[in-house]
């Protein structure tokens, strides 16, 4: 269960900021979505394609690893490997992936298609309902959650913005209250029930709260290493799997030595090269996209 939490803050964040975009935008309902399909798609497509030639250049590493079961991070990696096709990989990308909630070739944007009807859902109700009525849409996707718990974040994200655009308490004294009640929610055994996703929810929502009313948090999240790695971290959650159970793999194979040492040089280089790439595809790819969907969005009547 908490290896769920990462993911349920990240809903909340999208949630939040995707809400104050709405708030702020003057561009339409149409033209909105589109961007937010192509925000999500372009980079996600790349990361299948450059998957998919990772698959064709190591097709059997990860199968090797578990039949030698010499390294259970590896071993324990998933990844389907056929049909393995440059085509497949651009139609799951473009379609297949927010029709399915799952990919062939890289494991992780089961979050795509959560993250992309979460979106809709918000600009809707920023676009069509008004402001008093807001609540009725939260309790809409609140419901929405009942069939995949993980929309409860964008419900919560909304919330918390909602709730700052209000006024939130003044100085810090409820940040560190708000994270330590975070922390017990999460220890809470629970399970993976609809209470223990909710309870998850409200934790991830009171995380969130809690960077809003600390200066110390805000502080630290204004760091450069911490501003860098929020510019990458799209494109670093995009290529680690598929590069994890592909590359790594086999050199996790071909590396001699310890089994200790060979796996803290692995995690080192695998640390490396994920970045690496990740600042590379936010360079070429993300970056770029951005500058353009904003200058569409300009021209289109702005944010």
């Amino acid at each position: 269960m908490l290896g769920d939490l990462p993911v349920c803050v990240f809903f909340v964040l999208s949630g939040f900021v995707l809400a104050e975009s709405a708030a702020r935008t003057r561009v339409g309902f149409p033209a909105t979505i589109l961007a937010r399909y192509l925000r999500l798609t372009v980079p996600m497509t790349v990361s299948l394609l450059l998957a998919c030639l990772w698959l064709r250049g190591f097709p059997h590493s990860r199968e090797a690893i578990q039949a030698s079961g010499t390294n259970s991070w590896l071993s324990t990696a998933f990844i389907t490997h056929q049909p393995v096709s440059l085509l497949h990989a651009l139609r799951d990308g473009l379609a297949d992936v927010y029709l399915t909630g799952t990919s062939f070739y890289n494991s992780v944007v089961w979050t795509m298609k959560i993250e992309f009807f979460g979106s809709v859902l918000i600009y809707f109700i920023y676009r069509f309902a008004p402001a008093k009525l807001r609540w009725l849409g939260l309790a809409g996707i609140g419901a929405v959650s009942f069939r995949n718990p993980f929309y409860l974040g964008f419900a919560l994200g909304v919330a918390v913005r909602e709730w700052r655009s209000a006024g939130l308490p003044a100085g810090n004294r409820w940040g560190w209250p708000a994270l330590a009640a975070a922390t017990a929610l999460v220890l809470y055994p629970a399970g993976r029930t609809p209470a223990g996703f909710a309870l998850l929810g409200a934790a991830a929502a009171l995380i969130v709260l809690s960077i809003l009313l600390t200066r110390a948090l805000q502080t630290t999240l204004d760091s450069g290493l911490a501003q860098f790695l929020g510019r990458i971290s799209f494109s670093l959650y995009l290529v680690h799997a598929p590069l994890l159970v592909t590359v790594m793999a086999w050199y996790q194979l071909q590396a001699g030595g310890p089994a200790n040492v060979k796996f803290l040089a692995g995690l080192v280089s695998f640390t490396t090269l994920s970045i690496a790439l990740a600042y590379v595809l936010m360079r070429l790819v993300d970056k770029p996209l951005l500058r353009a969907l904003h200058r569409r969005s300009t021209c289109s009547g702005g944010l």
